[in-house]
């Protein structure tokens, strides 16, 4: 995997040469992958703890998509919006 990261890093390191060096020279080994099931809370720890902002999502072996921490936030903003939507409705009796 490559990212605009992987890209600075290499450039900081070899301005000069980079866009004559292939992707496998500057690109992530180690991805860090998820799965369909997985909670949004646990790839969001995930990505805070690793300092990444996009992973893949891994189904039977294969990438069914890429989630960025963008897309997890934005997710957890409407569960709490929901959530807040649904007390406040509670609190003035209108179910």
């Amino acid at each position: 995997m490559v990212s605009e990261r992987d890209v600075v890093r290499h450039l900081q390191a070899s301005a000069d040469g980079l866009l004559n060096q292939t992707l496998e020279r500057i690109m992530t080994t180690d991805v860090v992958v998820c799965a369909l099931p997985d909670k949004v809370d646990s790839v969001l720890q995930l990505m805070t703890e690793r300092r990444i902002r996009h992973v893949p999502v891994v189904d039977e072996g294969r990438v069914v998509g890429l989630v960025s921490i963008g897309d997890l936030v934005k997710s957890r903003i409407d569960e709490l919006a929901q959530e807040r939507d649904q007390l406040t409705n509670y609190i003035s009796g209108a179910v």
